[in-house]
């Protein structure tokens, strides 16, 4: 005789729906309900076009990566404090469907994607613990102002291939990153390197823009700067002065 082991359906930790045909019909928001201790969620390549409404609160690691969702809900990634990443890249969001209190009582998210998307500007009421921001591939033209002003963790971020011009950014948008050490914003349309770069900086990439001219007092604060990438910009004979 033997005693089968079967774990109870509120046990499972971690569920992989990856790579298949999910729609949003066919992925109810009562799905996850049973599953109150489920610390990881892989349900990217699919077909969803919205996320499901309510997923656990014990979640630490959500993948809705290369879907076709559109909207997101307060109740997605809010209330949720273990969590820690969030990948949502390659899908159809726009500003109108990223709700200001999508990661409300989230605290501990270090790293969200939303690279591959249709963000006009960055998303206001951002996680403060973040560490890692991909914004890359998007449409953002503008970063509102303090719209990065409680991301004081914030290591890497990613704005490259988007539509940045100087209007865009102010002397304020990075001064708050203190912990900030790459800086991608390459791929856009400055003219200008930017004003207010945090100290800890040790990577700024602005190639591919339409920067002409350098001026050294842009990169004072950046005491720490060891890498300064320039490549395919507009810099002539007085692109570089003295100093």
């Amino acid at each position: 005789p033997y005693t089968e082991l079967v774990t109870p359906p509120g046990g499972l930790r971690t569920l992989s729906l990856q790579i298949n045909l999910l729609s949003s019909e066919g992925l109810p928001d009562e799905a996850f309900e049973s599953l109150t201790q489920l610390q990881h969620i892989y349900v990217a390549h699919n077909k969803l076009s919205v996320v499901p409404q309510f997923l656990p609160r014990s979640l630490r690691v959500a993948d809705l990566a290369a879907n076709q969702m559109t909207e997101i809900f307060p109740l997605t990634f809010g209330e949720k404090p273990e969590l820690r990443s969030v990948y949502l890249h390659n899908n159809q969001l726009s500003n109108a469907g990223l709700p200001p209190d999508a990661f409300l009582g989230s605290e501990a998210i270090t790293t969200l994607s939303l690279s591959g998307n249709r963000l006009s500007y960055l998303p206001p009421s951002l996680p403060p613990s973040l560490e890692r921001l991909h914004l890359q591939d998007n449409l953002i033209s503008k970063v509102p102002r303090g719209a990065l002003s409680r991301q004081t963790q914030l290591r890497e971020l990613y704005l490259q291939h988007n539509r940045l011009t100087d209007s865009g950014l102010d002397n304020t948008t990075f001064s708050k990153l203190y912990s900030l050490e790459y800086l991608d914003l390459s791929h856009n349309q400055l003219a200008e390197v930017p004003t207010g770069l945090p100290q800890a900086l040790a990577i700024l990439h602005l190639g591919r823009n339409r920067i002409w001219r350098v001026e050294g007092a842009r990169l004072q604060g950046a005491r720490g700067l060891r890498y300064l990438l320039l490549q395919h910009n507009a810099l002539g004979r007085t692109g570089l002065p003295p100093g």
